[in-house]
């Protein structure tokens, strides 16, 4: 390195790595969102403008091949970074600062466009992707004040350019694979099967009697009704898969839960009880529905699905000012909750339903936990035929 080095430079090789680990943030949210490994809520997310989630969940923020585009960027940043590192040698430095002010300028634009869909197309904001914009105008403006020579006044020197399309070929591939990693999604044994195959069976009427909870609009054009437990550690990994294609298609699907506690104190088709939590847990989500506040409670048990404890379910909902204990235990020790959850489970059983999660969308049956791409497509597949 050359003792002679601008300080500039080394503020652009800050920049550069923030914006690279900005974008490895990013990427790791992605997956975690479409894996069902993440929280229902994300920590960036404030009110509806926003909202890391559905910028995460939607089609904007991958390519081809399901690649995140923030691992795209975090390859670009990283790329930006080695030439900047180039730049502090003075051997290099006139052909590094040009070539950072293709990469940086090409950055920009490309964040440019996507606030452009964040603004206009999705109307919400990520807060890291704002970062990462940031990032690329600081390394931008960062470059320019180094006053690089432009393409013109000098000839190229091939063997130089050749270094450098090659580093940022190489960042962009290191990043994308290592990312990769990520990528923790837990499969059932249907994983693998093409979406049509779980259209080809012949779809289902599942009364509705009006008192199950419901995510989603009433009039949305796909309805899917799903036999869960609590302290199924598959149902929540489905819950929150489920999570991220609500945040896909907003306004889209209505979602109606049923309850079937894999629990013999409730459920009698249950030859050993491998939930002893689930019936009481049922309950308690039952009656924060009967209070207006299911929506929180099902997310909340799930997320504490590791400390369900029977005589203890109810505890967990303290923090929740929208609850009444005393409304909610009456509610629990009622005649008539007792009987709404038999009726889910026997609806249940009618429906052959014999582990959770089962979901049932628009009458079609599919048991266990679909990879994203899987749901994504049965989803499209009705949206085309509504």
């Amino acid at each position: 390195m050359n003792s002679t080095s601008p300080k500039r430079l080394y503020f652009l090789n800050v920049a550069a790595l923030v914006g690279c680990i900005l974008s490895i943030i990013l990427t790791q949210h992605y997956f975690s969102l479409r894996n069902g490994s993440d929280h229902f809520r994300s920590s960036c997310n404030v009110g509806q403008a926003f909202n890391c989630d559905v910028i995460a969940a939607s089609p904007y923020s991958e390519l081809a091949s399901g690649i995140p585009l923030s691992s795209v960027g975090a390859g670009w940043f990283l790329g930006i970074l080695i030439l900047s590192l180039l730049a502090h040698s003075s051997s290099w430095r006139r052909e590094s600062t040009r070539a950072l002010l293709v990469a940086t300028g090409s950055g920009l634009v490309v964040s440019l466009y996507y606030l452009s869909v964040m603004a206009f197309k999705l109307k919400t904001y990520c807060l890291f992707c704002l970062g990462v914009d940031a990032a690329a105008l600081t390394t931008l403006i960062t470059t320019l004040t180094l006053k690089p020579e432009g393409l013109n006044p000098h000839r190229l020197e091939p063997k130089k350019w050749k270094t450098f399309a090659l580093t940022l070929l190489g960042s962009l591939t290191v990043m994308i694979v290592l990312l990769r990693g990520f990528d923790q999604s837990t499969s059932s044994a249907d994983s693998g099967e093409p979406a049509e195959s779980y259209l080809n069976s012949t779809p289902e009427q599942i009364h509705e009697d009006g008192t199950s909870a419901t995510l989603g609009p009433k009039d949305a054009p796909i309805t899917i009704v799903e036999f869960s437990d609590f302290q199924c550690p598959y149902c929540r990994i489905g819950a929150l898969s489920l999570n991220s294609v609500l945040i896909r298609y907003p306004g889209k699907i209505r979602v109606i839960f049923r309850h079937f506690p894999l629990d013999q104190s409730c459920n009698s088709s249950v030859q050993h009880s491998a939930h002893p939590a689930a019936c009481e847990a049922a309950k308690v989500a039952h009656c924060s529905h009967e209070q207006g506040a299911f929506e929180a409670t099902y997310e909340g048990l799930f997320e504490k699905q590791s400390q369900l404890q029977s005589g203890e379910v109810a505890n967990l909902l303290k923090s929740n000012s929208a609850i009444s204990p005393s409304k909610l235990e009456q509610c629990m020790n009622s005649s008539s909750t007792a009987l709404k959850i038999s009726q889910d489970i026997q609806a249940g059983i009618q429906h052959k339903v014999e582990g959770t999660p089962t979901f049932f969308v628009n009458g079609y049956k599919i048991v266990g936990i679909l990879p994203p791409q899987v749901w994504y497509k049965i989803i499209d597949h009705f949206l085309k035929s509504h």
